[in-house]
């Protein structure tokens, strides 16, 4: 399966809105409440393309498999949303993404990435250890805590309880 990546636009938005929806049923088919992870709206997502950079997967016949979503945040590049429809999980869609994701920090001269996940979401945690993402369970000179603290903040604004999540950076080499 070829997987193609190019930049999306409000076009998207019905492509986005159903990989969200396919997305968040695995976390509920996980265990996870359904008030905890709930699918981004179509409101939120034409949010998302003017607030981010939002890149989709499509495969040769121009179906879109998933997406990704990041800004700029002070010296980081911010991981806010991946998604994969289920049709495409477990077959390179996401990690094609992230490698994107990083790909375009390396361009942009950042000091590294971060993101924030659920802790229980072991699927997707296993994936960024892959790509070299840490656990970041405490803060120290090398990281510009200030910055990490508005990503907490970021999370906590949309409502997730932080008790639930775990932030992970991935510093450049």
């Amino acid at each position: 399966m070829n997987i193609h990546i190019r930049g999306s636009d409000a076009q998207d938005l019905d492509a986005l809105y159903h990989t969200e929806i396919s997305a968040t049923t695995l976390y509920h088919q996980s265990g996870f409440d359904m008030k905890d992870v709930t699918a981004r709206t179509l409101q939120d997502l034409e949010q998302l393309l003017k607030e981010t950079t939002v890149l989709v997967a499509e495969n040769d016949e121009g179906n879109v498999m998933g997406y990704i979503s990041y800004f700029q945040n002070g010296p980081y590049l911010h991981l806010e949303e991946v998604g994969v429809s289920t049709l495409y999980q477990r077959k390179g869609v996401g990690q094609t993404l992230l490698s994107t994701y990083i790909e375009s920090g390396n361009k942009n001269g950042i000091l590294g990435y971060t993101l924030t996940t659920f802790k229980n979401a072991f699927w997707s945690i296993e994936l960024y250890k892959k790509l070299g993402f840490e656990e970041l369970g405490y803060m120290n000179d090398d990281f510009d805590t200030d910055v990490l603290k508005e990503i907490i903040q970021r999370d906590i604004q949309a409502g997730l309880d932080m008790n639930q999540r775990v932030l992970m950076i991935k510093l450049k080499k």
